[in-house]
C-alpha cells in the first residue's frame, strides 16, 4: 500500500462512524446489452468487440436488516487512476463503463467514491487498488455468464428465461440465493435480464441474499420455497435504466449482445 493510501485509510478508520457500519457485501455484475437497452434515451452506449460477457457493476457494502447502505464514506479519499494502473487493461474488459458520452474512468471513480470509500474500513478492501482488484477477483470466480449457462441460460432472441428455473439453477451452484434483477422495456413490453447480484461477507464468501418476507417465490419442481426480494423499481448506479427484481410471472429476455464498436 502507498503511503498516501496508508495516510488516507488512517483517517479513515480515525473518522468511521456508524452511519458508514456495514455487515456483507453485494457483489454485482450486469448484461452489458441491457444496460444499452435501458439508457437508450439518456447515454451513448456501445458494447467492445472483445466484450461478450456479463462484467462487473459493483461491490457494495450494505447493512443487514436496512434499507439504507453506507454510501460516499470519505469525500477527502479521492479516485486516482494511477493507483489502479497494474488492472487497468483487466478493467477495460471485465468492469468497463459502456457509456461512451463520458470517459472510462467515470464508472470507476462514481463506485470508488460512493463505495469503495466505505468498502475501505475492511483491510482487504483498505485501498483503491484493493477494491477493484477484488471486484474483478470475484467476477472470476463467480463468473455470471458462466454460472447461467450452467443452469441452462444462454442469450437468445426469444423471451425464453424461466426465473424460477434460473433462481434454482443459480442456488443449485452457489448453496445460496442470489438476487436476479431485470429492466422492463417499456416500448416492447418485454422483462429482459440486467443484474445478477451475489452476496459475500467480509471473508468474501457467499451467503444468502436479503429477502422480503412478504415475496415468495414457488420452485415449479418442487415444493421447497424460495423468498426473493420485494417488487420495487429503483434507479441503476451511474445513470442506467431502472431496475427491478425479474418476476416470475413473465417469460424474461436475455437478448444477444450487438456490438457496435
Amino acid at each position: 500500500m502507498r503511503i498516501k493510501d496508508v495516510l488516507l485509510y488512517a483517517v479513515f478508520i480515525v473518522s468511521c462512524s456508524s452511519n458508514n457500519e456495514w455487515d456483507y457485501m453485494v457483489f454485482t455484475q450486469q448484461w452489458p446489452q441491457t444496460v444499452c437497452d435501458s439508457v437508450y434515451e439518456e447515454h451513448k452506449c456501445a458494447i467492445p468487440k472483445d466484450i461478450s460477457f456479463w462484467t462487473v457493476h459493483g461491490l457494495w457494502p450494505n447493512r443487514q436488516g436496512s434499507k439504507d447502505e453506507p454510501s460516499y464514506c470519505n469525500k477527502t479519499w479521492a479516485f486516482d487512476e494511477k493507483l489502479i494502473k497494474p488492472i487497468e487493461t483487466n478493467l477495460d474488459v471485465n468492469w468497463p463503463n459502456l457509456y461512451t458520452d463520458s470517459e472510462k474512468t467515470e464508472f470507476w471513480q462514481h463506485e470508488w467514491d460512493k463505495h469503495g470509500t466505505c468498502a475501505a474500513s475492511l483491510p482487504a478492501l483498505g485501498s483503491q487498488f484493493k477494491y477493484f482488484s477484488k471486484g474483478l477477483e470475484l467476477h472470476q470466480k463467480y463468473n455470471a455468464t458462466i454460472l447461467l449457462a450452467r443452469a441452462g441460460v444462454v442469450p437468445s432472441d426469444t423471451c425464453n428465461v424461466n426465473i424460477t428455473n434460473l433462481y434454482e439453477g443459480l442456488k443449485s451452484q452457489l448453496g445460496k440465493m442470489p438476487n436476479i434483477n431485470c429492466y422492463w422495456n417499456k416500448k416492447k413490453h418485454t422483462q429482459n435480464l440486467i443484474e445478477v447480484e451475489l452476496c459475500v461477507d467480509k471473508s468474501f464468501s457467499i451467503i444468502d441474499c436479503n429477502s422480503n418476507e412478504d415475496t415468495n417465490l414457488y420452485f415449479s419442481s418442487k415444493s421447497e420455497r424460495m423468498k426473493v426480494p420485494h417488487y420495487k423499481t429503483q434507479k441503476l448506479e451511474f445513470g442506467l435504466g431502472e431496475t427491478e427484481p425479474c418476476r416470475p410471472s413473465e417469460l424474461t429476455c436475455y437478448p444477444v449482445i450487438k456490438h457496435t464498436s
